[in-house]
């Protein structure tokens, strides 16, 4: 039989997994609900609580869990708990590594070992890493969609920490941007911000409604050559942050 792991704290993810003959439920977080407002069995609100989810309209409802995430620790349901510190930053990254570890449980893995694998992880395809560029040394970060984007607004460094955002809209991310006001950017605060990219100028008027000074150019090689901070940030949609994997030799 078919196992899937899966996250019982999204309600499209629980829908797709019902089907099948096996499932392991983990309790990983879903900090963005946006899409998962109407549920996909009758179409009725879905409420989101601090202890779960469930369907104004019918049963559909969180699943109880197999295993939970709490803070940096994986608990399972014989109250072992591991510690989950992993050197890749944001929440997102210690589920990746909860999730991990229980499916790698299901091969016979054991899941300390499991989890001390993958918190050593130091970057995947280019996403994390440190590349130097002049007398600045930029930390490359991918982010997709508004989800994506809401979590690595949250885990970059507070003001006055420096931000360089990249936004295109090419085939692999899409050509209509509207997405850019579902960010909740108006998270960026005080952060001295430049945006570049095939669509700075979409990007620069959803900033200027969300309160935040900065500063644009579509140039996205013009915009590096020319940073003076020593440390930034640069987070960039999919084919942007290719094009800078490309600029800085596929870093790995």
């Amino acid at each position: 039989d078919v196992v899937v792991v899966a996250n019982a704290d999204d309600p499209l993810v629980v829908w797709a997994a019902q089907p099948a003959a096996v499932v392991s439920w983990v309790a990983v977080g879903q900090p963005w609900t946006e899409d998962a407002i109407a549920c996909p069995a009758c179409q009725s609100v879905v409420e989101f609580t601090a202890t779960g989810w469930a369907c104004t309209g019918c049963d559909f409802a969180r699943p109880q869990p197999d295993a939970r995430l709490v803070d940096n620790r994986l608990v399972f349901p014989d109250g072992t708990e591991l510690e989950v510190d992993p050197a890749l930053p944001g929440e997102r990254n210690r589920a990746n590594v909860a999730m991990a570890a229980l499916t790698a449980h299901w091969f016979g893995v054991d899941a300390k070992a499991a989890v001390a694998a993958a918190i050593e992880v130091q970057g995947v395809a280019g996403r994390y890493r440190t590349v130097t560029i002049g007398g600045s040394e930029l930390r490359l970060l991918l982010a997709k969609n508004p989800a994506s984007w809401q979590e690595t607004l949250r885990f970059i460094p507070p003001p006055p920490a420096p931000v360089v955002l990249v936004l295109n809209a090419r085939d692999p991310d899409g050509h209509d941007p509207s997405w850019i006001w579902d960010v909740p950017f108006e998270e960026l605060g005080a952060r001295p911000v430049i945006c570049t990219g095939d669509r700075a100028s979409d990007l620069a008027v959803r900033l200027g409604y969300a309160g935040i000074e900065h500063e644009w150019g579509p140039d996205v090689d013009a915009v590096l050559d020319r940073l003076r901070w020593p440390v930034v940030d640069v987070i960039a949609n999919y084919s942007a942050f290719q094009d800078l994997r490309r600029r800085f030799g596929h870093v790995s």
